[in-house]
């Protein structure tokens, strides 16, 4: 597994024991691009990471609904003849099981800037793949249907056409590629299974048992190119270091405690049938984020003063909604 430049000279010098460095300070870049999800997935087998984090690949719909999003983008002010034109919006007109229709809705204002008019110029019409014991194939092709209108002037041609164009290159790149979000979310995941701790927005700490796992994702993230890459500051064992990564490991497990409490009294008060699914959902996230707190606890050597009255009110809070459960089914 490789190792960052100060580890490689930590190493050679043999002159610092491993306790030496607490952990690393972790922060990310991701671009946006096309990631193939073949390669993700072969990377990620030879370098033995966790499979369970390997991104599904986008639906067709959640495709054709970005693309209509990332298509508007393009679409800017032109001139015909003494009116100015744009594509303001792409409205969804017809929604159904089988099919979704969307328009691309121009607006027409004149020289003193006033609007006169919208009118539909063309539309995207999606249709619903269908599933098959439950599953969508995704060897057959989608099936979408970009036409103008007759509404749309010759002189508007090339501007609406233009949209259109740019909604098929990002369906192709959204449904066939792993975007930059989708990617980024990847990484915060494998941040997350490796018990990262957010220090300020974007910045983790990660102790340093968790090190070869790091290695692996920093190499994955490396490997996917286009400036895209994980950072590792290996950061030393001192009391004023140590400290700082105490208090922001029982800041975010405070604060995820008080979530789970949330979501178990919005569960409590909106639901007229409490769901063992529903309970088992909860269950693991409060689990999650002790067994979080138990290795922390265990690896920085502190007290759980903080986290223990969070932790004793989600407990608490988890007992309330199985009891709450257990009426239900015992009438």
């Amino acid at each position: 597994m490789a190792k960052s430049e100060f580890r490689k000279y930590v190493d050679s010098a043999q002159s610092l024991p491993d306790d030496v460095i607490l952990g690393n300070i972790v922060w990310h870049t991701v671009n946006d691009g096309a990631y193939s999800l073949d390669s993700i997935d072969k990377l990620f087998e030879a370098l033995d990471m966790n499979p369970a984090f390997v991104p599904e690949p986008t639906s067709q719909f959640n495709a054709f609904e970005k693309a209509c999003t990332k298509a508007l983008a393009v679409a800017k002010p032109y001139s015909v003849g003494r009116y100015t034109h744009q594509i303001m919006a792409i409205r969804e007109v017809v929604k159904t099981g089988e099919v979704v229709k969307r328009q691309l809705i121009r607006e027409v204002r004149d020289s003193r800037a006033q609007k006169l008019r919208h009118e539909a110029v063309a539309e995207i019409v999606f249709y619903r793949p269908q599933a098959r014991s439950g599953k969508i194939d995704r060897s057959v092709a989608p099936r979408i249907r970009p036409t103008l209108l007759p509404t749309m002037l010759p002189e508007e041609r090339e501007h609406v056409q233009a949209v259109l164009d740019e909604f098929s290159t990002q369906f192709d790149r959204l449904y066939n590629f792993i975007d930059g979000d989708k990617l980024r979310g990847v990484v915060r995941n494998y941040l997350g299974f490796v018990n990262a701790v957010m220090m300020k927005s974007g910045v983790y700490f990660v102790h340093r048992n968790r090190e070869d796992e790091l290695e692996k994702l920093r190499t994955f993230v490396d490997a996917m190119g286009n400036g895209c890459k994980v950072e590792l500051i290996p950061i030393p064992e001192l009391k004023r270091l140590r400290e700082s990564v105490i208090e922001a490991f029982q800041d975010e497990a405070v604060k995820e405690l008080n979530e789970v409490v949330a979501a178990i009294n919005k569960v409590r008060s909106t639901r007229a049938t409490i769901t063992m699914q529903a309970v088992a959902k909860l269950t693991e996230q409060y689990q999650q984020v002790m067994r979080k707190s138990t290795e922390y606890t265990r690896t920085l050597r502190c007290t759980q003063d903080r986290t223990a009255g969070a932790a004793e009110i989600a407990l608490a809070s988890l007992d309330a909604l199985r009891a709450d459960m257990q009426e239900q089914e015992s009438k």
